[in-house]
C-alpha cells in the first residue's frame, strides 16, 4: 500500500483539483492498482476539487475513472442517509462544523456538496454492480451512497471490488477499514505487531486540536491519571502538550511551536510511547522528529491507530494518532491505560456512567 498526503483540504478549487491530480498520476506511474481518496467524515475542505482532481488523474489510466463517495464512519457516529451526512443523527450543517473558520461545510445534502452527484444503492450483487456500470457508461462519474452501519460500509466495500479499479472510492477511515477487512481479512499480522510491543512506562500526549471533543478528553485524563498514585508516585509517566485556547494563532505556527517542545520532551525524557491528537499536529511532530513512516498495525481503539515511527530521531517509537475531534470524554484515559497498564485493567467509565458519592 502507498499512502501520501496533498495538504489539498484548505486549498481553492483549482490548486486543491491540480495538487490531487498530480499525485493520482504519480500513483499510476507507480504501478498503483487501486486509488482510495481519504476525505474528511464531516465534508470539511475542498471534497468536490479533490475528487474532480482524482478522475482526472486517474483517467489517463482508465479512460471510465468514477468515484463512489461515502464518508460514514459509524463507529464515530458519522452516517450517510438519504444522501445527508450525520452526526449522532444531526445534520452536519447544523453543527459547528458548518461555522469552520477554515473549511465550513454549509450543507449536509451530498448533492449540494458534490455538484453533479447521483445517488446509488450500491450492495455485492449483480443488479447493483450492474446499475452503477450503466450510470458509469451514460457519462455519470460521481456515486454517492447511503451507510447508517458497518455492514452498509461491508457491502460497499464489496461492490467496489466487483466493479474493478476504475472505481475510485471516496471516504473517512469507516470506508478504508470496511475496504481493508477485504484485503487483509482479522487476524495474524495485526496481533503478531501488537505482540511485539512492550507496555510503555512513559507516555507524551501532545495535543494540537481545539476540537470540544479534545477539550473534554484532555481534562477527564487529567482526572483520571490524578486518581492512580502507580502513575505519579515516582515520576510523571504521563506528560501532556496541548495548544494553547488562543485561537488568533495560525494553526501552522502552533504546531511547529508544539513540536519545539514535544521534541525537547523525547529527547530529555525518555518516553517510549507517543500519542497524536490532530492532524496539524501530527505532522508537525513527526516532521521535526524527521520520521520517514510509520508502520501502522490495528486499531488501538476506534479512531486511533497504533503503529510504530521509523526513520529519524524516534525510530522504533510507539505511536497512536487520532483525530481532534472523534471520541467520548474517555478515549484519551483509555488509550493511556492499554499503553500503561496490564491488560485486563478495568476500562475508565465516562462521566455519565460514574456514581455521584
Amino acid at each position: 500500500m502507498l499512502a501520501a498526503i496533498t495538504d489539498a483540504r484548505a486549498m481553492q478549487h483549482a490548486d486543491s483539483a491540480a495538487a490531487t491530480a498530480r499525485l493520482t498520476s504519480a500513483f499510476e506511474v507507480a504501478g498503483v492498482e487501486r486509488l482510495y481518496l481519504k476525505i474528511d467524515s464531516t465534508m470539511r475542505g475542498s471534497v468536490h476539487s479533490q475528487i474532480v482532481g482524482a478522475i482526472r488523474g486517474w483517467s489517463r489510466r482508465h479512460p471510465t475513472a468514477f468515484v463512489v463517495v461515502c464518508p460514514a464512519y459509524p463507529t464515530m457516529g458519522r452516517t450517510v442517509e438519504a444522501g445527508r451526512v450525520l452526526v449522532n443523527g444531526v445534520p452536519v450543517d447544523e453543527l459547528g462544523v458548518a461555522r469552520d473558520p477554515v473549511t465550513p461545510v454549509p450543507s449536509s445534502a451530498l448533492a449540494t456538496l458534490l455538484p453533479g452527484a447521483v445517488g446509488t444503492f450500491l450492495a455485492p450483487n449483480a443488479p447493483s454492480v450492474a446499475r452503477v456500470t450503466k450510470l458509469v457508461k451514460a457519462g455519470q462519474r460521481i456515486l454517492v451512497a447511503d451507510a447508517r452501519c458497518d455492514a452498509d460500509l461491508d457491502g460497499i466495500a464489496a461492490a467496489l471490488r466487483q466493479l474493478g479499479p476504475a472505481a475510485i472510492a471516496v471516504g473517512s477511515a469507516g470506508l478504508a477499514a470496511a475496504i481493508a477487512r477485504i484485503d487483509r481479512p482479522c487476524g495474524s499480522a495485526g496481533q503478531q505487531f501488537a505482540s511485539a510491543f512492550g507496555r510503555a512506562h512513559r507516555v507524551l500526549i501532545v495535543i494540537s486540536s481545539l476540537h470540544a471533543s479534545s477539550a473534554r478528553q484532555q481534562d477527564y485524563l487529567a482526572e483520571w491519571v490524578s486518581g492512580r498514585p502507580e502513575l505519579t508516585r515516582t515520576s510523571r509517566r504521563v506528560t501532556v502538550v496541548a495548544r494553547p485556547e488562543n485561537r488568533d494563532t495560525p494553526a501552522p505556527l502552533v504546531a511547529a511551536a508544539l513540536a519545539e517542545q514535544a521534541a525537547g520532551i523525547l529527547d530529555s525524557e525518555g518516553i517510549d510511547a507517543l500519542v497524536l491528537v490532530g492532524g496539524d499536529g501530527a505532522r508537525a511532530v513527526l516532521a521535526r522528529l524527521d520520521a520517514t513512516e510509520i508502520l501502522f498495525s490495528h486499531s488501538l481503539r476506534a479512531g486511533a491507530p497504533i503503529g510504530m515511527i521509523r526513520g529519524g530521531r524516534a525510530d522504533g517509537l510507539l505511536v497512536v494518532t487520532k483525530a481532534g475531534g472523534f471520541g467520548s470524554a474517555t478515549l484519551l484515559a483509555e488509550i493511556v491505560r492499554d499503553l500503561v497498564e496490564p491488560a485486563g485493567a478495568v476500562t475508565p467509565s465516562s462521566p455519565d456512567e460514574r456514581t455521584n458519592p
